[in-house]
């Protein structure tokens, strides 16, 4: 650990302090013991907090009263320093009068004690300020009656200095090595939470960064499906036979729920690579109504869902729906035959196994038997189910038919 430096003239206080045998043997007083102890326990309670909080200004200002009231001095600044003026700006601190705070306080060079610690990244300790020569004293100094400071630089591992932890006293003040390691102590903790903020505010901007360029990216590709949807729609509309028109319509309810899904997360202001699976089903359910003309015919589609959102990732959440998206369309197209009455519910519940299931139940004509087997669509659909380690069970009877989609194993109820 390096020395303090003492800057001339010592004062009668501090050179008997350095050479009390009593303090040298490591006896002292009951007072000067509690003192220790109170001094270590605020430490240890400070360090705790600090590096929990991410409000730095807190964290400081906490700091700066800790150590205060430790050393029992009136005054103690954390002088920030800036590289772009080379000075040391007060970031936080107790004692002082209004407006101080925020105010450079002296230039980052050895004339003044603040400015010698931070260059030297050692202690500085000047006992009388007043009888000082060679410094250039900032004026806070007189302004508030100060006479004796102790600096230690805010050092961190292979880091560049934050800055300066400065306390003072209005009288010559022998400020000793227990106190000196005080000082250490608070700030070394101080440069912690400085870097923590630092590497904090980085993530969170590159963070911000990005959202804002998700959501760029999730307009563009929302209008590029919503474009394809449309030149799908003309395709089918513009068909030369009914296969060719089935062919456009297949795969223009899959980029619909793709599309559907983006909107969603629009919508929502989400930026992240997860959705609400319920809320998306929610979207998802109210669009294939318009897209099937559902809200005008005779046949009524349902959703029902509890309260729990069930985050899952973007192309968990676009399997699902283009596999919910093509079950609705099956039951619509071949569900109810000639009458074209009927009703479609969709819900999202807890399963007999725990795991959570998506279910497509309509009270149509049933499945004939081999007509799963032959669907393309539903064999399509199993395949992208499988990737994300969902299934697809079928149980059909005249009059009730329902489509049940495991989600993936975790997804409990």
């Amino acid at each position: 650990m390096p020395s303090p430096m003492l800057v001339a003239p010592w004062s009668i206080e501090r050179v008997a302090l350095q050479h009390d045998p009593q303090r040298a043997s490591g006896r002292y007083t009951s007072t000067e013991a509690e003192r220790l102890l109170r001094q270590r326990a605020a430490l240890a309670d400070f360090g705790a907090a600090a590096l929990a909080s991410i409000d730095l200004d807190g964290v400081l200002a906490e700091g700066a009263r800790l150590c205060a009231e430790g050393l029992g001095v009136p005054y103690c600044k954390v002088l920030e320093y800036r590289p772009g003026t080379d000075d040391l700006i007060v970031r936080a601190g107790v004692g002082w009068q209004p407006g101080m705070i925020g105010r450079a306080v002296a230039r980052a060079d050895k004339g003044n004690p603040g400015g010698r610690a931070f260059r030297t990244g050692r202690p500085v300790i000047v006992a009388d300020l007043c009888r000082a020569e060679g410094m250039d004293l900032p004026g806070i100094y007189a302004r508030h009656g100060i006479v004796s400071v102790a600096s230690v630089p805010t050092l961190g591992k292979r880091q560049r200095p934050f800055g300066v932890l400065e306390v003072g006293a209005r009288e010559p003040h022998g400020f000793g090595e227990h106190d000196l390691g005080f000082l250490r102590g608070f700030a070394k903790v101080m440069a912690r939470a400085a870097r923590a903020h630092r590497r904090h505010a980085a993530v969170r901007a590159e963070s911000e960064a990005t959202a804002v360029l998700l959501r760029e990216q999730q307009h563009r590709v929302r209008n590029n499906l919503m474009a394809i949807t449309a030149m799908l729609r003309s395709g089918e509309r513009g068909a030369a036979d009914e296969g060719s028109r089935a062919h456009f319509g297949d795969v223009r309810r899959r980029v619909f729920a793709m599309a559907s899904l983006y909107d969603h997360l629009l919508g929502a202001g989400l930026s992240g690579d997860e959705a609400s699976l319920r809320d998306y089903l929610v979207a998802l359910c109210a669009g294939v109504r318009d897209f099937h003309g559902l809200a005008e015919g005779r046949i009524t589609l349902s959703f029902e869902a509890g309260d729990d959102a069930v985050p899952m990732g973007i192309d968990a959440c676009t399997v699902l729906g283009i596999v919910v998206n093509e079950v609705i369309a099956n039951a619509v197209e071949h569900a109810f035959g000639r009458s074209g009455d009927g009703r479609i519910a969709v819900a999202f519940r807890p399963g007999e196994d725990g795991r959570r299931v998506i279910t497509v139940e309509d009270d149509g004509t049933g499945v004939p038997p081999g007509a799963e087997a032959g669907s393309l669509g539903l064999r399509f659909a199993r395949k992208l189910l499988k990737q994300v380690g969902a299934s697809l069970t079928l149980r059909s009877a005249s009059g009730r038919t329902v489509w049940t989609i495991a989600l993936p194993a975790g997804t409990q109820g």
